[in-house]
Protein backbone atom coordinates (compact mmCIF):
# COMPACT_ATOMS: atom_id res chain seq x y z
CA UNK A 1 0.00 0.00 0.00
CA UNK A 2 2.99 2.31 0.32
CA UNK A 3 6.36 2.37 -1.33
CA UNK A 4 9.44 3.20 0.67
CA UNK A 5 12.78 4.25 -0.73
CA UNK A 6 15.80 3.78 1.49
CA UNK A 7 18.56 6.34 1.06
CA UNK A 8 20.50 4.99 4.03
CA UNK A 9 18.96 2.93 6.77
CA UNK A 10 20.16 3.70 10.27
CA UNK A 11 19.06 1.33 12.99
CA UNK A 12 18.62 3.32 16.16
CA UNK A 13 18.52 1.21 19.34
CA UNK A 14 15.98 2.14 21.95
CA UNK A 15 14.47 0.73 25.12
CA UNK A 16 11.37 1.26 27.19
CA UNK A 17 12.33 2.89 30.46
CA UNK A 18 9.65 1.29 32.60
CA UNK A 19 7.54 -1.77 31.93
CA UNK A 20 3.82 -1.19 32.20
CA UNK A 21 2.10 -3.60 34.56
CA UNK A 22 -1.52 -4.63 33.91
CA UNK A 23 -3.86 -5.88 36.60
CA UNK A 24 -5.75 -9.13 36.19
CA UNK A 25 -8.52 -8.40 33.73
CA UNK A 26 -12.25 -8.75 34.32
CA UNK A 27 -13.17 -12.08 32.78
CA UNK A 28 -15.85 -11.80 30.10
CA UNK A 29 -17.75 -14.57 28.36
CA UNK A 30 -17.85 -14.56 24.57
CA UNK A 31 -21.16 -14.38 22.76
CA UNK A 32 -20.54 -15.76 19.24
CA UNK A 33 -23.30 -13.65 17.67
CA UNK A 34 -21.70 -10.71 15.82
CA UNK A 35 -23.71 -7.60 15.05
CA UNK A 36 -23.70 -7.15 11.24
CA UNK A 37 -25.97 -4.14 10.70
CA UNK A 38 -28.62 -6.49 9.27
CA UNK A 39 -26.39 -7.63 6.42
CA UNK A 40 -26.82 -11.11 4.91
CA UNK A 41 -24.17 -13.25 6.59
CA UNK A 42 -23.81 -15.47 3.49
CA UNK A 43 -22.82 -12.46 1.39
CA UNK A 44 -20.23 -10.92 3.67
CA UNK A 45 -16.71 -11.81 4.78
CA UNK A 46 -15.62 -11.41 8.40
CA UNK A 47 -11.98 -10.75 9.27
CA UNK A 48 -11.05 -11.60 12.84
CA UNK A 49 -8.01 -10.09 14.59
CA UNK A 50 -4.83 -12.15 14.82
CA UNK A 51 -5.39 -15.41 16.71
CA UNK A 52 -8.93 -14.44 17.80
CA UNK A 53 -10.71 -17.48 16.37
CA UNK A 54 -8.53 -19.78 18.49
CA UNK A 55 -9.07 -17.82 21.73
CA UNK A 56 -11.54 -19.06 24.34
CA UNK A 57 -11.13 -16.44 27.07
CA UNK A 58 -11.59 -12.66 26.93
CA UNK A 59 -10.76 -9.93 29.42
CA UNK A 60 -11.06 -6.23 30.13
CA UNK A 61 -7.57 -5.40 31.41
CA UNK A 62 -7.21 -2.57 33.90
CA UNK A 63 -4.18 -0.51 34.90
CA UNK A 64 -2.76 0.25 38.34
CA UNK A 65 -4.69 3.55 38.47
CA UNK A 66 -8.01 1.96 37.45
CA UNK A 67 -7.63 2.96 33.82
CA UNK A 68 -7.76 0.51 30.93
CA UNK A 69 -4.90 -1.12 29.05
CA UNK A 70 -6.94 -0.91 25.84
CA UNK A 71 -8.45 2.51 26.47
CA UNK A 72 -7.91 5.62 28.54
CA UNK A 73 -5.30 5.33 31.30
CA UNK A 74 -2.81 7.24 33.44
CA UNK A 75 -0.18 7.02 30.69
CA UNK A 76 -2.19 9.35 28.46
CA UNK A 77 -2.05 6.97 25.49
CA UNK A 78 -3.29 8.50 22.25
CA UNK A 79 -4.41 5.51 20.17
CA UNK A 80 -5.00 1.75 20.21
CA UNK A 81 -4.90 -0.34 17.03
CA UNK A 82 -5.11 -3.91 15.75
CA UNK A 83 -3.04 -5.02 12.80
CA UNK A 84 -4.79 -6.91 9.98
CA UNK A 85 -3.63 -8.32 6.65
CA UNK A 86 -5.43 -9.26 3.41
CA UNK A 87 -4.01 -10.94 0.31
CA UNK A 88 -6.17 -9.04 -2.20
CA UNK A 89 -7.95 -5.66 -2.21
CA UNK A 90 -10.72 -5.77 0.38
CA UNK A 91 -13.55 -3.26 0.88
CA UNK A 92 -14.26 -2.68 4.60
CA UNK A 93 -17.98 -1.97 5.01
CA UNK A 94 -18.11 -2.08 8.80
CA UNK A 95 -16.35 -2.98 12.03
CA UNK A 96 -17.53 -4.22 15.41
CA UNK A 97 -15.69 -2.65 18.35
CA UNK A 98 -16.08 -4.56 21.63
CA UNK A 99 -16.09 -1.68 24.10
CA UNK A 100 -16.99 -3.04 27.52
CA UNK A 101 -16.61 0.11 29.61
CA UNK A 102 -17.76 3.68 29.19
CA UNK A 103 -17.78 6.26 31.96
CA UNK A 104 -19.01 9.82 31.48
CA UNK A 105 -20.52 11.40 28.41
CA UNK A 106 -17.89 13.99 27.42
CA UNK A 107 -15.55 14.04 24.46
CA UNK A 108 -15.25 11.81 21.43
CA UNK A 109 -12.97 9.20 19.92
CA UNK A 110 -11.78 8.87 16.33
CA UNK A 111 -12.41 5.62 14.47
CA UNK A 112 -9.29 5.17 12.34
CA UNK A 113 -7.82 3.00 9.61
CA UNK A 114 -4.05 3.28 9.16
CA UNK A 115 -1.70 1.98 6.53
CA UNK A 116 0.82 -0.38 8.13
CA UNK A 117 4.53 -0.88 7.54
CA UNK A 118 6.29 -2.19 10.67
CA UNK A 119 3.79 -0.04 12.66
CA UNK A 120 0.61 1.96 12.02
CA UNK A 121 1.45 4.83 9.67
CA UNK A 122 -0.54 7.04 7.31
CA UNK A 123 -4.21 7.58 8.14
CA UNK A 124 -6.46 6.13 5.42
CA UNK A 125 -9.69 6.99 7.24
CA UNK A 126 -10.70 8.91 10.36
CA UNK A 127 -14.09 9.90 11.72
CA UNK A 128 -15.06 11.30 15.10
CA UNK A 129 -17.68 9.51 17.24
CA UNK A 130 -19.09 10.97 20.50
CA UNK A 131 -18.41 8.75 23.51
CA UNK A 132 -22.10 9.05 24.38
CA UNK A 133 -22.99 7.22 21.14
CA UNK A 134 -20.86 4.18 21.92
CA UNK A 135 -22.51 0.97 23.14
CA UNK A 136 -20.41 -0.50 25.94
CA UNK A 137 -21.48 -3.96 27.00
CA UNK A 138 -20.15 -7.37 27.91
CA UNK A 139 -22.34 -8.87 25.20
CA UNK A 140 -20.52 -8.99 21.88
CA UNK A 141 -23.84 -9.11 20.01
CA UNK A 142 -24.63 -5.60 21.25
CA UNK A 143 -21.14 -4.15 20.83
CA UNK A 144 -20.57 -0.89 18.97
CA UNK A 145 -20.86 -1.24 15.19
CA UNK A 146 -19.38 1.38 12.88
CA UNK A 147 -20.37 1.44 9.20
CA UNK A 148 -17.98 2.78 6.57
CA UNK A 149 -19.98 4.53 3.87
CA UNK A 150 -18.50 4.48 1.29
CA UNK A 151 -16.40 1.39 2.05
CA UNK A 152 -12.66 1.79 2.60
CA UNK A 153 -10.55 -0.34 0.25
CA UNK A 154 -7.36 -1.78 1.76
CA UNK A 155 -4.69 -4.18 0.58
CA UNK A 156 -1.82 -5.96 2.33
CA UNK A 157 -1.18 -4.88 5.93
CA UNK A 158 -3.27 -2.22 7.64
CA UNK A 159 -4.52 -1.37 11.14
CA UNK A 160 -7.94 -0.51 12.56
CA UNK A 161 -8.52 1.14 15.93
CA UNK A 162 -9.37 4.34 17.72
CA UNK A 163 -7.72 7.55 18.97
CA UNK A 164 -8.57 9.22 22.28
CA UNK A 165 -7.02 12.70 22.07
CA UNK A 166 -10.40 14.38 22.67
CA UNK A 167 -11.74 12.01 25.29
CA UNK A 168 -12.12 14.73 27.94
CA UNK A 169 -13.03 13.36 31.36
CA UNK A 170 -14.69 10.27 29.94
CA UNK A 171 -13.10 6.86 30.24
CA UNK A 172 -13.47 4.00 27.79
CA UNK A 173 -12.13 0.45 27.72
CA UNK A 174 -12.03 -2.32 25.12
CA UNK A 175 -12.11 -6.09 25.58
CA UNK A 176 -9.22 -8.18 24.28
CA UNK A 177 -8.43 -11.85 24.17
CA UNK A 178 -6.80 -13.11 27.37
CA UNK A 179 -3.03 -13.09 27.81
CA UNK A 180 -1.16 -15.83 25.92
CA UNK A 181 -4.05 -16.18 23.46
CA UNK A 182 -2.70 -13.79 20.81
CA UNK A 183 -0.58 -16.51 19.23
CA UNK A 184 2.62 -14.56 19.90
CA UNK A 185 1.91 -12.49 16.78
CA UNK A 186 2.23 -9.05 18.40
CA UNK A 187 -0.56 -7.55 16.27
CA UNK A 188 -2.04 -5.27 18.97
CA UNK A 189 -0.55 -1.76 19.13
CA UNK A 190 -0.74 1.47 21.10
CA UNK A 191 0.43 5.03 20.48
CA UNK A 192 1.98 6.78 23.47
CA UNK A 193 1.66 10.43 24.49
CA UNK A 194 4.87 11.20 22.54
CA UNK A 195 3.27 9.84 19.32
CA UNK A 196 5.54 6.77 19.18
CA UNK A 197 3.96 3.36 18.51
CA UNK A 198 4.68 0.20 20.52
CA UNK A 199 3.21 -3.27 20.40
CA UNK A 200 1.10 -4.27 23.41
CA UNK A 201 3.29 -7.36 23.64
CA UNK A 202 6.37 -5.16 24.16
CA UNK A 203 4.81 -2.45 26.34
CA UNK A 204 2.65 -4.59 28.64
CA UNK A 205 3.96 -8.13 27.99
CA UNK A 206 0.39 -9.07 27.08
CA UNK A 207 -0.01 -11.50 24.18
CA UNK A 208 -3.48 -10.38 23.09
CA UNK A 209 -5.66 -9.24 20.20
CA UNK A 210 -8.12 -6.34 20.39
CA UNK A 211 -11.88 -6.91 20.18
CA UNK A 212 -12.28 -5.56 16.64
CA UNK A 213 -13.94 -7.62 13.89
CA UNK A 214 -14.23 -6.39 10.30
CA UNK A 215 -16.98 -7.11 7.78
CA UNK A 216 -16.79 -6.49 4.05
CA UNK A 217 -16.26 -7.93 0.60
CA UNK A 218 -13.46 -8.55 -1.85
CA UNK A 219 -13.09 -5.24 -3.68
CA UNK A 220 -14.45 -4.98 -7.20
CA UNK A 221 -11.93 -4.64 -10.01
CA UNK A 222 -12.83 -1.00 -10.45
CA UNK A 223 -11.74 -0.35 -6.86
CA UNK A 224 -8.28 -1.78 -7.39
CA UNK A 225 -5.51 0.76 -7.43
CA UNK A 226 -2.21 0.78 -9.21
CA UNK A 227 1.10 1.06 -7.46
CA UNK A 228 4.24 3.16 -7.34
CA UNK A 229 7.11 1.00 -8.53
CA UNK A 230 10.76 1.11 -9.61
CA UNK A 231 11.64 4.17 -7.53
CA UNK A 232 15.10 5.64 -8.16
CA UNK A 233 16.67 8.29 -5.95
CA UNK A 234 19.81 10.33 -6.56
CA UNK A 235 21.19 13.27 -4.60
CA UNK A 236 22.77 16.05 -6.63
CA UNK A 237 26.46 16.72 -6.02
CA UNK A 238 26.39 20.45 -6.71
CA UNK A 239 25.75 21.38 -3.09
CA UNK A 240 22.17 22.45 -3.78
CA UNK A 241 20.62 19.85 -1.49
CA UNK A 242 18.25 18.77 -4.29
CA UNK A 243 17.26 15.12 -4.64
CA UNK A 244 15.87 13.64 -7.86
CA UNK A 245 13.18 10.98 -7.43
CA UNK A 246 12.13 9.00 -10.52
CA UNK A 247 9.36 6.41 -10.35
CA UNK A 248 6.86 4.40 -12.40
CA UNK A 249 3.12 3.99 -11.91
CA UNK A 250 1.89 0.53 -12.84
CA UNK A 251 -1.79 -0.30 -13.25
CA UNK A 252 -4.67 2.12 -12.91
CA UNK A 253 -4.37 4.85 -10.30
CA UNK A 254 -7.27 7.13 -9.59
CA UNK A 255 -6.18 10.78 -9.78
CA UNK A 256 -3.70 10.91 -6.95
CA UNK A 257 -1.31 13.23 -5.20
CA UNK A 258 2.17 11.91 -4.47
CA UNK A 259 3.47 12.74 -1.00
CA UNK A 260 7.02 12.54 0.30
CA UNK A 261 7.72 11.68 3.93
CA UNK A 262 11.18 11.80 5.52
CA UNK A 263 12.49 9.86 8.51
CA UNK A 264 15.66 10.75 10.39
CA UNK A 265 15.44 7.87 12.88
CA UNK A 266 15.60 4.83 10.65
CA UNK A 267 11.90 4.69 9.82
CA UNK A 268 10.46 4.86 13.33
CA UNK A 269 8.73 8.17 12.66
CA UNK A 270 8.12 10.07 9.42
CA UNK A 271 7.51 13.76 8.82
CA UNK A 272 5.50 14.92 5.82
CA UNK A 273 7.38 17.16 3.40
CA UNK A 274 5.62 20.42 2.63
CA UNK A 275 4.70 20.37 -1.09
CA UNK A 276 6.34 23.79 -1.36
CA UNK A 277 9.68 21.93 -1.35
CA UNK A 278 8.65 19.45 -4.07
CA UNK A 279 8.28 20.05 -7.80
CA UNK A 280 7.54 17.84 -10.80
CA UNK A 281 5.11 14.95 -11.25
CA UNK A 282 3.10 14.91 -8.04
CA UNK A 283 -0.41 15.89 -9.19
CA UNK A 284 -2.29 14.38 -10.91
CA UNK A 285 -0.49 11.04 -11.18
CA UNK A 286 -1.50 8.53 -13.86
CA UNK A 287 -0.11 5.32 -15.30
CA UNK A 288 3.30 5.63 -16.90
CA UNK A 289 7.05 5.34 -16.51
CA UNK A 290 9.79 7.74 -15.45
CA UNK A 291 7.74 10.20 -13.41
CA UNK A 292 10.12 12.80 -11.99
CA UNK A 293 10.08 14.70 -8.69
CA UNK A 294 12.65 17.15 -7.39
CA UNK A 295 12.87 17.32 -3.59
CA UNK A 296 14.63 20.24 -1.89
CA UNK A 297 15.95 18.33 1.11
CA UNK A 298 17.91 21.25 2.53
CA UNK A 299 14.86 23.51 2.58
CA UNK A 300 12.40 20.86 3.79
CA UNK A 301 14.59 19.43 6.56
CA UNK A 302 17.01 22.18 7.66
CA UNK A 303 20.25 20.93 9.09
CA UNK A 304 19.60 17.31 8.11
CA UNK A 305 21.92 15.27 5.93
CA UNK A 306 19.84 13.50 3.30
CA UNK A 307 22.38 10.67 3.21
CA UNK A 308 21.18 9.73 6.70
CA UNK A 309 17.47 9.91 5.91
CA UNK A 310 14.81 7.47 4.80
CA UNK A 311 12.46 8.74 2.10
CA UNK A 312 8.93 7.38 1.68
CA UNK A 313 6.89 7.95 -1.49
CA UNK A 314 3.11 7.51 -1.20
CA UNK A 315 0.26 8.06 -3.67
CA UNK A 316 -2.91 9.16 -1.93
CA UNK A 317 -6.34 9.17 -3.50
CA UNK A 318 -9.70 10.41 -2.24
CA UNK A 319 -9.78 13.74 -0.40
CA UNK A 320 -6.35 15.34 -0.71
CA UNK A 321 -5.26 18.36 1.32
CA UNK A 322 -1.99 20.30 1.49
CA UNK A 323 -0.83 22.90 4.03
CA UNK A 324 0.92 26.09 2.92
CA UNK A 325 3.98 27.53 4.74
CA UNK A 326 3.52 30.07 7.53
CA UNK A 327 3.85 33.76 6.64
CA UNK A 328 3.39 37.05 8.47
CA UNK A 329 4.43 35.59 11.84
CA UNK A 330 3.95 38.02 14.75
CA UNK A 331 3.98 37.47 18.54
CA UNK A 332 0.23 36.84 18.53
CA UNK A 333 -0.79 35.72 15.02
CA UNK A 334 0.20 34.00 11.79
CA UNK A 335 -1.18 33.92 8.26
CA UNK A 336 -1.43 30.45 6.75
CA UNK A 337 -3.51 28.52 4.29
CA UNK A 338 -3.84 25.35 2.31
CA UNK A 339 -5.46 23.72 -0.66
CA UNK A 340 -8.10 21.03 -1.03
CA UNK A 341 -6.54 19.47 -4.11
CA UNK A 342 -9.19 16.78 -4.62
CA UNK A 343 -12.56 16.03 -3.04
CA UNK A 344 -12.41 12.34 -4.04
CA UNK A 345 -15.94 12.53 -5.38
CA UNK A 346 -17.31 13.72 -2.01
CA UNK A 347 -18.68 17.05 -0.84
CA UNK A 348 -16.24 19.04 1.28
CA UNK A 349 -18.54 20.71 3.80
CA UNK A 350 -15.79 22.45 5.76
CA UNK A 351 -12.13 23.27 5.30
CA UNK A 352 -9.66 25.21 7.35
CA UNK A 353 -6.67 24.96 9.69
CA UNK A 354 -6.22 22.83 12.82
CA UNK A 355 -3.48 24.05 15.15
CA UNK A 356 -1.95 23.52 18.58
CA UNK A 357 1.27 23.29 20.55
CA UNK A 358 1.62 19.52 20.10
CA UNK A 359 2.18 17.57 16.87
CA UNK A 360 -0.67 16.32 14.68
CA UNK A 361 -3.39 18.81 15.70
CA UNK A 362 -6.98 17.85 14.89
CA UNK A 363 -10.29 19.71 14.57
CA UNK A 364 -11.24 18.43 18.02
CA UNK A 365 -8.80 21.05 19.33
CA UNK A 366 -8.24 24.56 18.00
CA UNK A 367 -9.32 25.25 14.44
CA UNK A 368 -10.04 28.08 12.00
CA UNK A 369 -12.81 27.45 9.45
CA UNK A 370 -12.05 28.81 5.97
CA UNK A 371 -15.04 27.90 3.84
CA UNK A 372 -15.90 24.70 1.97
CA UNK A 373 -15.24 22.92 -1.32
CA UNK A 374 -11.99 22.45 -3.22
CA UNK A 375 -9.33 25.03 -4.01
CA UNK A 376 -6.85 27.22 -2.15
CA UNK A 377 -7.62 29.24 0.97
CA UNK A 378 -5.89 31.46 3.52
CA UNK A 379 -6.73 32.37 7.09
CA UNK A 380 -5.22 34.24 10.02
CA UNK A 381 -4.76 32.45 13.32
CA UNK A 382 -4.91 34.90 16.22
CA UNK A 383 -4.64 34.93 20.02
CA UNK A 384 -1.37 32.99 19.97
CA UNK A 385 1.26 33.13 22.71
CA UNK A 386 4.58 34.88 22.03
CA UNK A 387 7.75 32.84 21.47
CA UNK A 388 5.79 29.58 21.32
CA UNK A 389 6.12 26.70 18.87
CA UNK A 390 2.91 25.76 17.05
CA UNK A 391 1.90 22.94 14.71
CA UNK A 392 -0.67 23.48 11.93
CA UNK A 393 -2.43 21.16 9.47
CA UNK A 394 -4.96 22.13 6.81
CA UNK A 395 -8.05 19.94 6.85
CA UNK A 396 -11.13 19.09 4.80
CA UNK A 397 -14.27 17.49 6.25
CA UNK A 398 -16.86 15.41 4.39
CA UNK A 399 -19.66 13.12 5.51
CA UNK A 400 -17.04 10.35 5.68
CA UNK A 401 -14.69 12.10 8.07
CA UNK A 402 -11.83 14.59 8.11
CA UNK A 403 -8.65 14.47 6.02
CA UNK A 404 -5.52 16.38 7.07
CA UNK A 405 -2.66 17.81 5.05
CA UNK A 406 1.03 17.91 5.82
CA UNK A 407 2.12 19.45 9.11
CA UNK A 408 3.78 22.88 9.29
CA UNK A 409 5.70 24.05 12.36
CA UNK A 410 6.57 27.63 13.27
CA UNK A 411 7.47 29.74 16.31
CA UNK A 412 5.82 33.06 17.13
CA UNK A 413 7.96 36.16 17.62
CA UNK A 414 8.82 37.50 21.08
CA UNK A 415 6.47 40.11 22.49
CA UNK A 416 9.21 42.60 23.29
CA UNK A 417 12.99 42.96 23.14
CA UNK A 418 14.89 39.90 24.36
CA UNK A 419 18.31 40.13 25.97
CA UNK A 420 20.40 36.97 25.96
CA UNK A 421 23.59 36.91 28.05
CA UNK A 422 26.55 35.28 26.37
CA UNK A 423 30.13 34.35 27.31
CA UNK A 424 32.26 37.02 28.92
CA UNK A 425 29.32 39.21 29.83
CA UNK A 426 28.37 39.93 26.20
CA UNK A 427 24.64 40.25 25.53
CA UNK A 428 22.58 39.81 22.38
CA UNK A 429 19.50 42.02 22.09
CA UNK A 430 16.68 40.91 19.82
CA UNK A 431 14.29 43.85 19.41
CA UNK A 432 10.55 43.68 19.00
CA UNK A 433 9.54 43.59 15.34
CA UNK A 434 6.53 45.16 13.70
CA UNK A 435 4.29 42.93 11.61
CA UNK A 436 6.10 41.81 8.48
CA UNK A 437 9.39 43.35 9.62
CA UNK A 438 12.55 41.27 9.84
CA UNK A 439 14.13 40.97 13.27
CA UNK A 440 17.53 42.57 13.76
CA UNK A 441 20.11 41.39 16.29
CA UNK A 442 22.35 43.72 18.31
CA UNK A 443 25.51 42.37 19.96
CA UNK A 444 26.63 44.37 23.00
CA UNK A 445 29.88 43.89 24.90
Amino acid sequence: MKTQVLLLLLLVPFSISAQRVPLDGDKILKDPLIHTAEKDADEWIYIYPGNWENADEFRLYRTQAEGYVIGTNEYEDLSKAQQFAVEEPFAIHGATFWFAAREGETGSIDINIWDFDTQPGTLLFSQSVPVADIDATNSFSEAFFFEFDPPVVVDGDFAVGFSMEDIGDAAIGMVSSADEQGGGLGMAWEQWYNHNWFSILMAWELDIDLGIVLVGKVADDDHEEGAIDNVRVSQRTDGSGLVDVVYDVTGELAPSYVFLDVSLDGGTTFTSVNPAWVSGDYWPVSEGADKHLVFDARGAVPGASTSEAMLRLTARTGVIVTTAPATGITPFSVTMGGEVVSDGGQTVTERGLAYGTTPDPTISGNRIVAGSGTGSFTATIEDLDPLTQYYVRAYASTSQGTTYGNQVRFTTQPEGPMVIEGPGGATITIPEAAEGQALGVTLEE
